[in-house]
């Protein structure tokens, strides 16, 4: 119906929501607005959805003016406050060796050989319709270093993200290692609707440069077959 330039005051309404058979009676105060406390109930409506739980609609008339004004209540069960979540396939990788920055992902996998740097970009979302105040998160990097670093406060449906460098041990051993973050991993924020998911990981595999062997024909001479010989190469990861 939209707000009228200057505010009625005084005015009686009848708010509707017939699918719990509501009626109510309120009346605008000076403001030109009225304000009630609505029982959204556990009735559900007839048409059946994926998206949310049920739908209602509620109706608000204005019997002496003839205005109606209408919207509708939709109730969603996985709807929470607060839900800090670690979010592994989020997580941002870059790779630098040498001179040359690499962007790693999970379809070409995480690698890495000593000395390179991986830049990790680590997100802590909140799934909840409240802001999640401010917290920590905790890094364990592969090679076992456990540290903590400061979170701000996270919006609703929002994240915010913590960029991590670790360089590769020159005597880091060959294999698969975890690379793990948690959010509030004291459990500071009693209204997380969810702990299981505070915590992630990635796998990295750290591996080995190959060695190369060539060896070559000498002394031969043009339109001679040359042969070259790498069978003593090899690659030990």
């Amino acid at each position: 119906a939209g707000s009228p330039p200057t505010p009625i005051k005084n005015t009686n309404l009848q708010l509707r929501y017939e699918v719990a058979d509501t009626v109510l009676n309120p009346t605008t105060d000076n403001n030109g607005q009225a304000q009630v406390g609505l029982n959204v109930s556990s009735e559900l409506d007839d048409t059946p959805s994926s998206d949310d739980y049920t739908s209602n609609g509620v109706v608000v008339y204005d019997p002496v003016a003839k205005i109606v004004g209408a919207t509708t209540v939709v109730q969603d069960l996985s709807v929470v406050g607060l839900d800090l979540i670690a979010q592994a396939s989020s997580v941002i990788v870059e790779r630098t060796r040498g001179n040359e920055t690499t962007t790693l992902s999970a379809s070409i996998g995480y690698n890495a050989l000593p000395g390179d740097v991986l830049s990790f970009s680590l997100p802590a979302q909140n799934r909840g319709v409240l802001t999640a105040p401010s917290t920590f998160m905790e890094i364990a990097t592969p090679d076992g270093v456990v540290f903590r670093d400061a979170l701000p406060s996270i919006a609703p449906y929002s994240e915010e993200r913590l960029l991590v460098d670790w360089e590769v041990p020159s005597n880091m051993t060959i294999g698969t290692a975890q690379m793990s973050f948690t959010v509030d991993p004291d459990e500071n924020i009693t209204a997380d609707a969810n702990r299981s998911n505070n915590a992630a990981s990635l796998s990295i595999f750290i591996g080995r440069a190959p060695t190369a062997s060539l060896v070559v024909d000498e002394g031969k001479y043009t339109f001679e077959n040359i042969t070259l010989n790498a069978t003593a190469s090899f690659d030990i990861d």
